[in-house]
C-alpha cells in the first residue's frame, strides 16, 4: 500500500469515526431534547395546577369576603330596624305623658327618688309637669330642666342625684328592651323562613 493509499484509508477511517462520534451525538441531543420536551410539559402541567389552585383559593377568599359582608349588611340592618324601634318606643312612651297613667308614674317616680334621696331632696322636672308635681316631702326646684317627663331628685347639697326622667328610665332599660324587640321581629323572620 503507498502513502496515497493509506491517506485515503486514514481518512476514509477518520470520516467514519468522525460520522460514528456526530450519529452517536446526534443520539445524544435527541434524548436531551426529548428529557427537556418531558421537562417542559411536566412544569406546564404543574404551573396549571398552581394557577387553579391560585384561582380556587382567590375564588373562595373572595366568597367568604362577599358572606362577611353580606352578613354585616344584614347584621347593620338588623341593628337599624331595632335602633327605629326603640326610637318609635320612645316616642310612644312621651305620648303616655298625656294620659292619666302618667300622673301615677310621674309621683311613683318622685316617691322613689325621694325614698332614696331623703326628706331634704329637691324636685327638678320639665316645666309642663310642674303642676304634678305636689305631694308631702316635695320641694320643687326653682328652675325647670329639659326632659321628656318624669323627674330628677338630688339632694340640697347636691351630692346625691336620682335620675328617674323618662330619658334616664329608657336608657336604663334599653339593653333589655333592644334584645326584646330583635327577637320579638326576627324571630319571626326565623320561623317564616321555615315554613
Amino acid at each position: 500500500m503507498g502513502l496515497n493509499d493509506l491517506k485515503k484509508e486514514m481518512l476514509r477511517k477518520a470520516q467514519k469515526e468522525a460520522e460514528r462520534i456526530a450519529s452517536g451525538q446526534k443520539e445524544k441531543d435527541n434524548a436531551l431534547l426529548a428529557d427537556a420536551r418531558k421537562e417542559g410539559k411536566r412544569v406546564v402541567e404543574e404551573a396549571k395546577k398552581e394557577v387553579a389552585l391560585l384561582i380556587e383559593n382567590e375564588r373562595n377568599e373572595q366568597t367568604a369576603a362577599a358572606r362577611l359582608q353580606a352578613r354585616k349588611i344584614i347584621s347593620d340592618a338588623k341593628e337599624d330596624v331595632v335602633e327605629r324601634a326603640l326610637e318609635q318606643a320612645f316616642e310612644e312612651l312621651k305620648k303616655l305623658r298625656n294620659s292619666d297613667e302618667y300622673k301615677e308614674i310621674f309621683a311613683s317616680l318622685i316617691k322613689e327618688g325621694l325614698r332614696e334621696i331623703g326628706k331634704d331632696a329637691v324636685v327638678y322636672v320639665n316645666k309642663n309637669d310642674a303642676k304634678l308635681a305636689h305631694g308631702p316631702g316635695v320641694k320643687l326646684a326653682d328652675k325647670f330642666i329639659d326632659c321628656a317627663g318624669g323627674a330628677l331628685i338630688e339632694s340640697r347639697d347636691g351630692r346625691v342625684r336620682v335620675d328617674n326622667t323618662l330619658e334616664a328610665s329608657f336608657e336604663e332599660k334599653k339593653e333589655s328592651l333592644r334584645k326584646e324587640v330583635f327577637t320579638r321581629i326576627f324571630a319571626k323572620t326565623k320561623e317564616e323562613k321555615k315554613k
